[in-house]
């Protein structure tokens, strides 16, 4: 069932079996991985709101220091606590990979959302 739902879903999304072109190389030198790091942990700064910071990051703003560094140093730390350390554990990687896949399945398909079942209050 779930093979012919994705050959339906890849007719309808790409008629004509449009081909989307070749796909990404992979970064080839550590410094091209660096680099993405840093514009991964970059783009994740500036989604967070300054509130947010303010709380993940105190040691930061407690701190009389000049600004560009307070972000160099916040990026750095996203860089190495959330990129390295998060995204290397294979088990959680598997349930977010899952998650993903069940998240766009259920956007795709909203009649594969279960409903939760609440208790009667009447009881």
């Amino acid at each position: 069932m779930l093979p012919n739902i994705l050959k339906t879903a890849r007719g309808n999304l790409f008629p004509n079996n449009i081909q989307l072109g070749p796909g990404k190389a992979p970064p080839s030198t550590e410094e091209e991985i660096s680099t993405i790091k840093r514009a991964c942990a970059r783009e994740i700064r500036l989604s967070l709101p300054r509130s947010m910071t303010t709380v993940l990051f105190p040691d930061h703003h407690a701190k009389k220091i000049n600004k560009e560094d307070v972000t160099a140093n916040m990026e750095q730390q996203i860089e190495t606590e959330l990129l390295e350390r998060l995204f290397h554990d294979a088990y959680l990687n598997k349930h977010l990979v899952i998650n993903l896949l069940e998240l766009v399945l259920c956007s795709i398909f909203p009649e594969l959302v279960s409903e939760s079942i609440t208790p009667d209050n009447n009881e």
